[in-house]
């Protein structure tokens, strides 16, 4: 899985990534875990890098755009190296 793949490359235990995703998401039930569209592309943060409360999802949707987290596993990957 993309969490192993993050774990050994990056050194960040799995049960955090996992967890930390998990709170972010809503157990995965966010818009940003399921990919906003813009264009032709959708965009994924797991765990709410650069979201901010007052407009969560389009700030984090802003900076995985940035990121270009256009998978799940590039926003995984990408993730887990920023925390």
């Amino acid at each position: 899985s993309t969490f192993i793949k993050a774990q050994d490359k990056y050194e960040v235990n799995i049960l955090y990534l996992i967890s930390h995703a998990l709170v972010e998401t809503g157990n995965g039930q966010s818009d940003l875990s399921k990919g906003i569209k813009e264009g032709n592309h959708h965009y994924y943060n797991f765990f709410g890098i650069g979201a901010f409360d007052e407009d969560a999802v389009k700030t984090g949707k802003s900076f995985a755009k940035q990121k270009k987290w256009t998978t799940p596993e590039k926003a995984i990957m990408g993730g887990a190296w920023f925390v």
